[in-house]
């Protein structure tokens, strides 16, 4: 697998484009080595790489923006790798219900380090203030063939999201 080298591109932005605020965008199964569809790294490569663009922002004076753009569509909360785990391959309407494993595991990595932002979600979005928040059940359209499928999941809501970073401290 080919790994690309998000240090020397986060280097570039702060060299060239002068940025205070690197965005990573990272993937809750991938973080726990659930998965690898598309010859992702291992779960200790897939760590060290996001480990080496903290670094780099914390030694240059730049905040890393670490951003769950993919999450899974888990009809329960388990454990990661069991149930509901690996199917975080597309951008969901709301975090699915594991992605609170997900954020209680970054945080406790990262809740010491001044330069990490936690970004809960990419770009939510729902007509229900009450899912956004508190969480609830959302479908996913799969389409596959031509053919469209509905897929109900658990959603973990934002709240649920910040309460498991603010539980380690972060």
């Amino acid at each position: 697998a080919i790994m690309t080298d998000y240090v020397a591109l986060a280097g570039e932005a702060v060299t060239v484009w002068h940025c205070n605020v690197v965005r990573l965008a990272v993937n809750q199964d991938y973080w726990f080595g659930c998965s690898n569809p598309r010859g992702t790294p291992n779960l200790a490569a897939y760590r060290a790489m996001i480990q080496a663009v903290a670094d780099f922002c914390s030694q240059n004076g730049v905040y890393l923006d670490l951003d769950l753009h993919w999450s899974g569509t888990a009809a329960a909360a388990s454990a990661p790798c069991g149930s509901g785990w690996g199917s975080a391959t597309a951008q969901q309407v709301m975090p699915d219900i594991n992605a609170v494993t997900f954020w209680s595991s970054v945080a406790q990595q990262y809740a010491n380090n001044p330069a990490v932002l936690f970004d809960l979600f990419n770009e939510p979005f729902t007509n229900s203030w009450s899912l956004w928040q508190a969480g609830g059940s959302a479908t996913w359209r799969m389409v596959s063939g031509g053919v469209t499928t509905l897929v109900p999941y658990a959603v973990a809501g934002m709240q649920p999201l910040l309460n498991a970073v603010r539980s380690t401290g972060a």
